[in-house]
């Protein structure tokens, strides 16, 4: 009889250690969780020496009465490694260039002209070895 109360005890042990435990900011190591839809463009990475070359074109709705809020946050950065961001227009012209070299907080509120080549449309990140979290965000308001 006691088979039966060891192989239940097992089960329910192995049936309760099934994977990882969840992470508790939401990101899961070096895989860049990314969102992109018309009024919002969110990169989001904890990296542990990740090294990441992505870009993406903005799906971003923006006319002359949208308002732009821009955040950089870089926290818990180490190393010697330096992350780069860049904004560019339809033209691919700069329109904003960031160099992080160690932890960074940026909010920036934009308002937007009717000049359109003035208006972002596709965003770049670049690092090599990164340990950290990085947080950007595009917001149309």
């Amino acid at each position: 009889m006691k088979f039966p109360k060891l192989f239940l005890l097992l089960s329910i042990f192995i049936l309760t250690c099934v994977g990882p435990p969840e992470p508790l900011d939401g990101l899961i190591e070096d895989l860049p969780a990314v969102v992109s839809t018309e009024s919002v463009f969110s990169f989001s990475l904890k990296g542990n020496r990740y090294t990441f070359d992505e870009h993406f074109i903005l799906a971003l709705k923006l006319d002359s009465t949208s308002v732009l809020n821009t955040t950089l946050t870089v926290t818990d950065f180490t190393g010697n490694d330096t992350v780069f961001i860049t904004v560019k227009n339809e033209a691919d012209s700069i329109l904003d260039f960031w160099e992080v070299t160690s932890n960074w907080v940026e909010v920036r509120v934009d308002s937007l002209n009717t000049d359109v080549s003035q208006y972002p449309k596709k965003v770049y990140f670049r690092g090599q070895n990164f340990r950290g979290v990085l947080q950007y965000l595009l917001v149309k308001k």
